[in-house]
């Protein structure tokens, strides 16, 4: 029987409180297990938090303890239960044929300016993440919220949730009226076309501030050495590492993106599998071994993946042009994005 986790860790107050230790970090996640590929990525965000940053990490989940939420309060992650204000109405859109509740743990982060008590400014990650070096308050706090780009590290038209420095107070003002927009989509539109993500750009559109790209730094930008956060965003270090150890299904879209980006970007890929090893050296990360395995075959063997299905159309184009809708959830904004782009170049061939 799973044990739900107590009340005490419903808000993030402590009595300890000691500025000099840097921000106060939220991630979220639901119900991953210790030993999955998730679990990896939660585990790396923690232990390179606690071996290269001052910050202190507190996790949001869907309620419920397993070997996961245990091995992070060993670690000294609190461990916080999610309200889940958004739990009704996705629910309900499900029950309606318009969302799905797998989506429900990408909301938790929405929860992070209701639960923090103290600080007047905190960091939110998504839980791909790697700390490479301590990550400072920005010299210039944003009004809401500072992001980064989503995929072009000019894209400053649309913004990536995946790292973002909130301002406390003001977000928390302006939370009824995001929740009310945020729900009203969801009973009102295409479930399939409304991510947190989106919400967040749709609100607080002209309101958000720059976030200097050294906070969420992508592989496939390139050499990580100033990064303070490394966002795996698309391939996960175990998808890579599937790539050479494995037969994959490379007529799933999912797969194809995923491989376009590693095939296209080795070298992003090998310094950032590198920069990983470095950031966890002397923790208790079993998977250490595979990372510098995979470091060193990304530097002298070319990702395996057939040359036919490689197609970065989706990257360097602007949302707006490609004739979907940024609302659309990141993956099926790629693979329409890949689509579309095939298509032409049969048109045109």
């Amino acid at each position: 029987m799973r044990r739900l986790i107590g009340t005490a860790g419903l808000t993030a107050r402590a009595a300890d409180r000691d500025d000099t230790r840097g921000l106060k970090w939220y991630f979220a996640s639901n119900q991953q297990r210790l030993d999955s590929g998730h679990g990896l990525n939660l585990r790396l965000a923690v232990l390179s938090a606690r071996r290269n940053t001052r910050l202190r990490p507190h996790l949001i989940t869907t309620g419920f303890r397993n070997d996961l939420t245990e091995w992070m309060e060993a670690h000294g992650v609190t461990v916080i239960p999610g309200r889940q204000p958004m739990a009704e109405t996705i629910r309900a859109g499900e029950a309606a044929g318009r969302y799905h509740t797998r989506y429900l743990g990408h909301w938790l982060r929405c929860e992070v300016p209701m639960l923090e008590e103290e600080d007047p400014f905190v960091l939110y990650t998504d839980f791909d993440v790697v700390f490479l070096r301590d990550v400072p308050l920005p010299s210039r706090p944003p009004r809401y919220i500072a992001c980064a780009p989503e995929f072009r590290p000019d894209g400053w038209h649309y913004f990536n949730s995946g790292a973002m420095v909130m301002n406390v107070a003001n977000m928390r003002r302006s939370f009824p009226e995001f929740l009310r927009s945020a729900k009203h989509q969801i009973d009102t539109l295409d479930g399939r076309i409304l991510n947190d993500q989106y919400a967040y750009n749709n609100f607080y559109a002209g309101r958000w501030n720059r976030l200097d790209l050294r906070y969420n730094w992508k592989p496939y930008w390139g050499d990580p050495s100033e990064a303070r956060i490394l966002h795996f965003h698309g391939p996960k270090l175990h998808n890579v590492r599937a790539m050479y150890t494995q037969p994959l299904p490379w007529e799933q879209p999912y797969w194809r993106t995923l491989a376009s980006l590693v095939a296209s970007f080795p070298d992003g890929y090998r310094a950032a599998f590198e920069a990983v090893f470095a950031a966890t050296e002397g923790t208790d990360l079993p998977e250490r071994a595979w990372i510098r395995e995979i470091a060193d075959r990304l530097a002298t063997q070319p990702p395996p993946v057939p040359p036919e299905i490689v197609d970065l159309g989706f990257f360097n184009n602007d949302y707006g042009k490609l004739g979907f809708d940024a609302r659309w959830p990141l993956d099926e904004r790629i693979h329409y994005a890949i689509r579309r782009w095939r298509l032409r170049r049969r048109q045109n061939a």
